[in-house]
C-alpha cells in the first residue's frame, strides 16, 4: 500500500494505491490487499522490485532536481499590485471606525 501523494506512486504504480485523507477508501483498498490472491500480490511485488532495482537513489534525486531546474526556468516573475493610495486611505478609515 502506498499514498497516491507519495512522489513514488507515479513509479510505483503495481502498488496498492490509497488516498490517506478518504478513511472508508483506505478501508475498500486494505479489503482488497488482504483478499487479493497470492499470484497477483507476487506479481505486483515483483513489478516494484524491478523498477526500485532499475533507478537508484541517485537517478532519482537527479531526475527531481532537473525538473526543479526546467521548472525555475519556466517560471516568470509576477509582478506585485500595487495599491491606490485612496484605496489604503479608505481601509484605515474603515479600520478605525471599527477599532
Amino acid at each position: 500500500m502506498l499514498s497516491e501523494f507519495a512522489g513514488a506512486a507515479r513509479e510505483l504504480h503495481t502498488a496498492v494505491l490509497v488516498n490517506p485523507h478518504d478513511i472508508d477508501g483506505m478501508a475498500r483498498k486494505i479489503s482488497l490487499a488482504l483478499s487479493m490472491p497470492l499470484e497477483e500480490r507476487r506479481e505486483r511485488w515483483l513489478a516494484m522490485i524491478d523498477k526500485l532495482r532499475a533507478t537508484s537513489v541517485q537517478t532519482w534525486f537527479l531526475d527531481f532536481v532537473r525538473m526543479l531546474d526546467d521548472v525555475r526556468r519556466v517560471v516568470r516573475p509576477v509582478p506585485a499590485r500595487r495599491f491606490a493610495p485612496v484605496a489604503i486611505g479608505h481601509m484605515e478609515r474603515s479600520l478605525a471606525q471599527t477599532s
